[in-house]
């Protein structure tokens, strides 16, 4: 069985992603108009889920778990966390490599993004071209708030290593001036 798919005819192809169940997952069409399965995204700006790739079939390839590639979290506890926090990690337990939880902008851009993709998919017989269009401008604003955001924690890390060299210490998560 291959993944499920949201299309629009001529206009989009999408994966559902399997943390937050929305269609984020981009499929590109190969030489024949057919579904690109292995060149399907599998990183989800949502939720920040990694899910597993594609075989051309649309099959699931066998290969490390999904806990590996999402900090050891499995799908259930994201799903979890997704419905409180808007993202797969709990803000209060983010994996070391996370500088920050999610601005405020990234956060609200995800809720509207969310909702905006909801009502796409439960509207099969409504406006899914001018509701498409919604989703496009929400998605949008949300890369640009991800990376503002990784910029800004990029500039801390910097900041961070620069204080480590000169023996001072820089901001830290425990001192809460690590994020927006």
């Amino acid at each position: 069985m291959t993944m499920k798919l949201f299309e629009i005819p001529d206009l989009v192809r999408r994966r559902y992603c399997d943390c937050c169940c929305l269609p984020t997952l981009g499929v590109p069409d190969d030489d024949d108009g057919a579904a690109d399965w292995m060149s399907a995204a599998t990183a989800c700006d949502l939720c920040e889920w990694e899910n597993v790739s594609l075989d051309d079939a649309g099959m699931a390839q066998v290969g490390a778990s999904e806990e590996d590639a999402n900090d050891g979290l499995n799908l259930a506890m994201a799903q979890s966390n997704f419905a409180q926090f808007m993202s797969i990690y709990d803000p209060s337990a983010l994996p070391e490599w996370k500088v920050a939880a999610p601005s405020t902008e990234v956060a609200d851009g995800r809720a509207a993004l969310a909702t905006a993709l909801r009502e796409l998919v439960a509207d099969s017989q409504g406006d899914e071209y001018g509701k498409w269009e919604t989703v496009e401008i929400l998605e949008r604003e949300l890369r640009h708030a991800l990376e503002a955001q990784r910029d800004e924690e990029e500039d801390i890390m910097d900041a961070v290593s620069e204080d480590s060299l000169d023996g001072t210490e820089g901001p830290s998560a425990a001192d809460g001036n690590t994020g927006p």
